[in-house]
């Protein structure tokens, strides 16, 4: 008989600056400084399972990807959210990234996130 496989899962709230809040642009339900948010890392079996909040660029992907012990490994994107594209800071607001850069909720969802799920990876 083959044996199941076990269903491993952790969360990790964070806080994201709202750049929409200060840009004026959206109705004022977005009231606060902060947006809340989650990251997930998932273990089912042979396979690990990390979630970002939005459409991740690869760049964070890969770093997060190598950083999983498991056989099998997957980034999941627009996962409990939908905060526009994280990329990595560095990468904010400059060439070839200004398109991205204008439809993320801020410069910090990148690095907040990844490190978020990096912690849960060490755990």
């Amino acid at each position: 008989m083959r044996d199941e496989p076990s269903l491993l899962g952790a969360i990790r709230p964070i806080g994201v600056s709202n750049s929409y809040q200060r840009s004026h642009r959206f109705t004022p339900k977005l009231q606060s400084r902060y947006i809340p948010t989650v990251v997930r890392l998932i273990q089912i079996g042979e396979a690990q399972i990390a979630t970002y909040p939005g459409e991740v660029l690869p760049k964070l992907g890969f770093q997060v990807k190598s950083a999983m012990d498991a056989k099998y490994r997957f980034i999941f994107g627009l996962a409990d959210d939908e905060l526009g594209y994280i990329l990595d800071d560095q990468d904010f607001g400059r060439e070839p990234y200004e398109y991205e850069s204008s439809m993320s909720v801020g410069p910090t969802i990148g690095s907040l996130a990844t490190n978020a799920l990096l912690d849960l990876l060490d755990k």
